[in-house]
C-alpha cells in the first residue's frame, strides 16, 4: 500500500509479481492507480492534439474502476469453505484469470497508445510507473491461467497421474538435497489421493528386486560396488536423478511413473504448523512442527519393532491423517498451505520431475525443477554427499570462501576454501 502512496508503481507492481495471490491488495493499490489516472486526465491540455490521448486514458479509468473488483473475485473461490474439489476451485480460479485477461490487455494496450507528451511533465514518471504495473499484472495473470492448466494436469483433473514420491533427509546431505530413506507409490485422479502405498521397510524394502547390476558411482563404491535405488540421487540436476530413480525402481519390479517428486524432510515441520499435530498412538507419540524431526528421527533409527523390522512403519502410520488434514484445510489455512508449498519449491524442499515434456518445461519455467542450467558464464556450484557419515550434517556448519586473482595475461585463478565445524 505505501508504495502506491509513494508513488512507486514499479515497486507495487514487483510486488504483485511475487506475492501472485495477494490479489486484495492489489485492488486498494489499483484503486489509487484509478485516482492519479484521473488526476492526470483533467490536467492534460483540452485540445485537439490531445484529444485522441484523454480519451485513450478515459477508457482506461473506466476498466481500472472494476478490474481491482474482478481480482479480489479472483481468488475468492480458493477461500470458501464450499466442498469442492481442488480441481473444481483451479478451473475456476483459470476461468476467472481468462475472464479478466481482454480487461488487462484492453489496458495495456490503451497505456501504449497514448504519447508521453501528451502527459503534463511532472506527472510523465508516475504515467510510466503505472504503464510497468500493469505490463507486470497482465504478464502474472497470463501466467495464472496457464498454470492452472498444468496444475490440474498433474493432480489428474482428466487423466489418472501415478507419481513416485521420494522422502529426503538433509541431515544426511545428498546432491539433490538428502539421502532418500524412504518412498511412496501416489496415485491421484480427478484431485484425490486415490491409492498411497508407503513400505515400511522404506527404500530397503527394495533390495533384493533389482533384475540388473549396475556399477556404482566411484565414490559410492566406498560402500558397495553395485549401484541401488537408495543412491540413484547421485546427479544434482534433479531431472537426470529422478529419471535414475524410475529406472531403478521399475527394474525392481515397479510400475511406469508419471513422474518422480522429491520432498525435504525439513518441509514437514512446516506442514504441521498449519494442519496441526499429528496423533502415531501406536508409538505413543504426538507429532509437533517442533518435535517431529527427533521424535521421528529417534524412532526410525532405535524406536522400532526388531523383529518386525519395518523401520519406516511410522512414516505409514503418519501419512494418511497428515494427508486427509491437508486435503481437507479450507479458507485462510488452504491460502497458508498453497504458501509453504510454493516456498519450499522456491527453497528446493520440494523438486518436481515429470515424464510429460510440457508440464516439465512448465514448472522449469517456475525454477521448480531442480536443474542445473546451462548457461553461457562460469559460475560456482558446491554439491556436497555425505557417504556413511549418517546424520551428521545436522551439526555441522559449512562456509566458503572464494577467492579469484586476475593475473597480467587476464588468466583467472579460484582459489575456493570449504570450512567445516562439527
Amino acid at each position: 500500500n505505501t508504495a502506491i502512496a509513494n508513488n512507486q508503481y514499479d515497486q507495487a507492481g514487483t510486488n504483485l509479481s511475487s506475492a501472485q495471490a495477494n490479489f486484495d491488495q492489489a485492488k486498494q493499490e489499483i484503486d489509487k492507480i484509478g485516482s492519479e489516472i484521473q488526476t492526470i486526465l483533467k490536467l492534460i491540455p483540452s485540445d485537439s492534439a490531445n484529444l485522441a490521448d484523454a480519451e485513450y486514458l478515459l477508457q482506461i479509468g473506466k476498466l481500472v474502476s472494476v478490474v481491482g473488483q474482478d481480482l479480489v473475485e479472483l481468488t475468492a473461490g480458493l477461500k470458501e469453505d464450499d466442498g469442492k474439489k481442488l480441481t473444481d476451485k483451479i478451473s475456476a480460479l483459470g476461468e476467472k484469470a481468462n475472464t479478466l485477461l481482454p480487461q488487462l490487455q484492453e489496458i495495456n494496450s490503451n497505456l501504449n497508445k497514448i504519447r508521453l507528451q501528451a502527459i503534463p511533465e511532472d506527472k510523465q514518471a508516475t504515467f510510466s510507473q503505472i504503464k510497468n504495473y500493469f505490463g507486470l499484472a497482465l504478464k502474472d495473470l497470463e501466467e495464472l491461467s496457464s498454470l492452472t492448466t498444468a496444475l490440474n494436469q498433474v493432480l489428474g483433473a482428466e487423466y489418472f497421474q501415478r507419481y513416485l514420491v521420494v522422502f529426503q533427509n538433509n541431515n544426511e546431505i545428498r546432491p539433490t538435497g538428502g539421502f532418500m530413506g524412504s518412498f511412496a507409490l501416489m496415485d491421484i485422479d480427478r484431485g484425490e489421493i486415490k491409492n498411497l502405498e508407503i513400505p515400511g521397510g522404506g527404500i530397503y524394502a527394495l533390495q533384493g528386486q533389482l533384475l540388473e547390476n549396475k556399477i556404482a558411482p566411484y565414490p559410492l563404491q566406498l560402500i558397495q560396488s553395485r549401484w541401488e535405488i537408495q543412491d540413484a540421487n547421485w546427479f544434482p540436476d534433479f531431472a537426470t536423478s529422478a529419471e535414475k530413480i524410475r529406472w531403478f525402481y521399475e527394474k525392481s519390479g515397479g510400475p511406469t511413473t508419471d513422474g518422480v517428486i522429491a520432498i525435504n524432510a525439513s518441509l514437514v515441520p512446516k506442514i504441521l504448523e498449519i494442519v496441526g499435530p499429528i496423533a502415531a498412538p501406536k508409538y505413543g507419540l504426538l507429532l509437533t512442527a517442533e518435535n517431529f524431526i527427533t521424535e521421528t528421527q529417534n524412532t526410525v533409527e532405535f524406536g522400532y519393532d526388531k523383529a518386525e523390522n519395518k523401520p519406516k512403519q511410522l512414516l505409514a502410520e503418519i501419512a494418511p491423517s497428515l494427508l486427509e488434514k491437508m486435503f481437507s484445510l479450507k479458507g485462510e489455512n488452504l491460502v497458508k498451505i498453497i504458501s509453504v508449498f510454493k516456498n519450499g519449491l522456491n527453497e528446493k524442499d520440494i523438486q518436481l520431475y515429470f515424464h510429460n515434456e510440457a508440464i516439465q518445461n512448465k514448472f522449469s519455467s517456475y525454477n521448480w525443477t531442480g536443474e542445473i542450467k546451462e548457461t553461457s558464464r562460469d559460475y560456482l556450484s558446491i554439491v556436497n554427499a555425505n557417504i556413511r557419515g549418517y546424520k551428521t550434517d545436522a551439526v555441522i556448519e559449512q562456509s566458503y570462501n572464494l577467492n579469484s586473482k586476475i593475473d597480467e595475461n587476464g588468466e583467472i585463478i579460484n582459489t575456493l576454501t570449504i570450512t567445516r565445524k562439527h
